[in-house]
């Protein structure tokens, strides 16, 4: 295996772990809590959207409402 190849096959078993992780830390959470924290992650509504299994308008219309709320204080 050539290291460029080496290279992609280790970005992709990165990228699946960081998806695994990310599925784990949303469970149990509401669907826009976890468009939300997804978001703060700093995934795009593309990947938010690949991840949850929904569309990416979806992901779209659901942070539009979120971010026309005002923060929550944690």
């Amino acid at each position: 295996m050539d290291e460029k190849a080496l290279l992609k096959d280790i970005a992709d078993k990165l990228d699946k772990a960081i998806r695994l992780l990310a599925i784990n830390a949303t469970l149990g959470k509401r669907q826009n809590e976890q468009i939300e924290f997804l978001d703060n992650a700093g995934f795009k509504p593309k990947e938010i959207a690949d991840i949850l299994g929904t569309t990416g308008n979806t992901v779209r219309v659901a942070l539009a409402g979120i971010r026309k709320k005002p923060k929550r204080y944690r």
